[in-house]
Formats: structure tokens, sequence, C-alpha cells
């Protein structure tokens, strides 16, 4: 089979197995030279086996690199495809941490950025695939493949780095055990429905991601992001139950919908907040501190990119408390954000298109 495939794909997929190989030694390198030649050995030789995983499926799946309702595949990987395999190089990477002390220098923030670098290149190599119309099986294929392994992968560093508890790992696997509970479901001969496309699961998913992404950084102390990831774990496995009782034909029990008198009390809770924590931390704060919580409290309250200025004022919240972890101002607004990340404005915001990125995907 593999005979039949164009020369020029198979070249492709070869020259990615180089650059992977590559990129591999030098990353262990660069790991060598801040941690020592163990870490960098180790590091070095996990990426390997993950690379060596994702190039061997990549080979395997080469005859589907077609088109929908075509079987010649396509002569060339194509852009949407290249994105989607630098996608699984960086997970790859993220990987060879896990069996490695937790980085410093520099490297502390390297698994944080694999991961986030990867999950934006997830929202790009899609949009590319549909506006370029080189959407195809193996694109689709490798998209799933590396969505479940980069969250399980994030997860576990999470947990293993201390930042979120144990119970933490359950996002990581929430997709395995769906597929899971589906094939036990169809093994028992239950009819199965498809599942319904739904924006609240697209905002979800991207909202949880770019927490995972932002707990891995060396910003947040641990006591924080633990509280914050049981947070937003608990309506991510709710939509995930909820996805199971619509494609198992059980009555739907509750919806994941914000309804918006919700929003909008969440939006004045946390500009209350904001506000009365400028007043009374005002001498204490610096310069740089009063602009960024002025102006997140503004946008918020005008609702002009609220779930940008939310993320900001978090961030904010999160270096505070890594100098001050007993901050109750901190706290409260870090509590506040993390609940209008959720939710949105809801009623009279000016500008939210950070809400259309979230819940669409470009060239549909």
């Amino acid at each position: 089979m593999i005979s039949l495939i164009p020369k020029r794909l198979r070249l492709e997929a070869g020259i990615y197995c180089l650059l992977s190989c590559l990129g591999a030694a030098a990353g262990g390198y660069l790991i060598s030279a801040e941690m020592g030649a163990s870490c960098g050995w180790t590091w070095g030789i996990l990426t390997s086996l993950v690379l060596g995983y994702q190039f061997t499926s990549l080979w395997l799946h080469l005859p589907d690199n077609h088109k929908t309702g075509q079987v010649q595949p396509l002569p060339y990987l194509g852009a949407a495809n290249w994105i989607t395999l630098l996608r699984g190089g960086l997970l790859a990477g993220l990987a060879g941490f896990l069996l490695m002390p937790k980085p410093i220098g520099w490297l502390a923030w390297a698994p944080g950025s694999l991961y986030l670098v990867a999950s934006l290149l997830d929202y790009l190599d899609g949009a590319v695939a549909r506006l370029r119309g080189e959407s195809t099986a193996l694109g689709e294929w490798l998209d799933m493949a590396w969505d479940g392994f980069g969250a399980a992968i994030a997860c576990t560093l999470t947990v293993i780095y201390g930042q979120a508890p144990f119970w933490y790992l359950l996002v990581g696997a929430a997709r395995y055990l769906y597929l899971l509970g589906l094939w036990w479901y169809q093994k028992r001969g239950r009819p199965l429905d498809p599942l319904a496309p739904d924006r609240v699961r697209r905002a979800m998913a991207g909202l949880q991601i770019g927490f995972i992404a932002a707990i891995l950084l060396p910003v947040f102390p641990p006591l924080a992001t633990s509280v914050a990831a049981t947070l937003f774990m608990v309506p991510f496995l709710a939509g995930f139950y909820r996805d199971w009782r619509q494609v198992t034909r059980q009555k739907t029990l509750y919806s994941l919908r914000v309804p918006p008198v919700l929003s909008w009390f969440i939006r004045a809770v946390s500009v209350t907040i904001s506000i009365i924590s400028l007043v009374i931390q005002y001498r204490n704060l610096s310069s740089p501190s009063l602009f960024i919580m002025s102006i997140g409290t503004i946008l918020i309250a005008m609702g002009v990119i609220p779930r940008i200025a939310a993320l900001m004022l978090l961030l904010h919240a999160g270096f505070i408390l890594q100098a001050d972890i007993s901050n109750p101002y901190a706290w409260a607004q870090a509590a506040s954000m993390i609940l209008l990340l959720y939710t949105g404005t809801g009623k009279y915001s000016l500008w939210t298109p950070e809400n259309w990125i979230l819940e669409n995907r470009i060239g549909d």
C-alpha cells in the first residue's frame, strides 16, 4: 500500500522525521547545558520515543491523505498538515519533561510555553485546512490524536509540579474515558447518536487549555492553582457527562449555557472587587500594577474584550500571590476572574471578539 503513495508525500514524511531528530538533539543539548547531562539524556530519549511513535503513525496513515469522498492520496502534505505535525513535535517535547525534575531557570517557562504554542497551532491548522481546501482524513486523524495526547501530558505535568491536585488528572483522561465508555456502550449493542455541535463545548475546551498552559508557567503559586484547577475542572467534566448522556440517548439533566442575568451579575461583582482592591491597596501598588488593574477593570466594566482583560487581571493576581500568598484582595480578584472567564460579561457588552473565537472555527 505504501508503494502506491506519491513519492513527494513519502519524501515530505521523511523530511519531518529528519527535522524531528534535529529538534530532539537540539533540545537535549540545551537542557544538558542548563540542568546537566542526565536531564538532557532523559528528555532526549523520552522525546525521541514519542517522536518515533508519531512518525510511525504518520507513515502508516499516509494513504489517508485524501479529501472527503476521494481515494487517491494528495501528492503533498499541505500547510495545514505541516502545522499539525509541528504541533505534534512540540507536544513530544512537552512529554520529554515527564521523567525529569521540575525545570529551573529559563527552562521553567518551557513546558507551559510548549503547550501554549501547540494549543494555538491547534486552532490555526484547522483554519488553514478549511480556508485552503486542504482538509483530509489524515489531518483529522492527526488532529484528534494530538488533542487527547497533549491534554493528558499537560495535566500530568501540572500534578507532578504540584500546580494541581491529583484529581485534576481526570481532565487529561476525560476524552479517553469518554471514548472508552462509548466503546463499552456499543459492545452491549446499545444505539448511539452523533454528538451535536455545541459552541459552549468549544468555549469550555478552549478555556481549559488556556488554564492548563497558564498554570504550567512559573507565575502562580501552587495553593492558588490547586483551588483554581478544581474550579475549572468541575464544569469541564460536567460537559463530558452531558455529552455522554446526549450520545447515549439519555435525558439531558442540565445545560451549561450561562443565563445572561448571571453573566451580568458576575461582571458587576468582578468590577466591584477590582475597584475595592484598587482603593484599599492604592498606596502599596506599583505604577505598572495600578495601570494593569485600572485598564482591566475599565475594559470589563465596558464589556470590551472582557475575557482577555479577565485573563490579564488573573495573571496579575497570580504575581501578587507569589509575593504574598495571604493577600485576600488578590484571592478575591483571582476567583472572580476565573468565573468571568467562564461566563463572559453578558448583556450590554460593547465588543467581545474573543467569544466568537472561542465558540467558532475560522473557515466554517
